[in-house]
């Protein structure tokens, strides 16, 4: 129980000595993080869609033969 205490004072004070610039220099980092992912994973999407059957709007499991028949 002591040393959850110790380990909670010593994290607490770790958060207390960063400025508010640090902590927005660390969010404009997790934002370019989190854009960078939605480009892929939006890239990802749109070169499967091109993929689409044109009949039915479906697309396919896989771009190589189908191995469900």
């Amino acid at each position: 129980m002591g040393y959850t205490i110790l380990a909670l004072l010593f994290s607490c004070s770790l958060h207390a000595q960063k400025s508010p610039d640090d902590h927005f220099t660390q969010a404009v980092k997790n934002g370019e993080l989190a854009n960078e992912s939605f480009r892929r994973c939006q890239r990802f999407v749109t070169a499967w869609l091109q993929q689409a059957d044109s009949a039915t709007g479906l697309i396919p499991r896989n771009l190589k033969e189908s191995k469900d028949f």
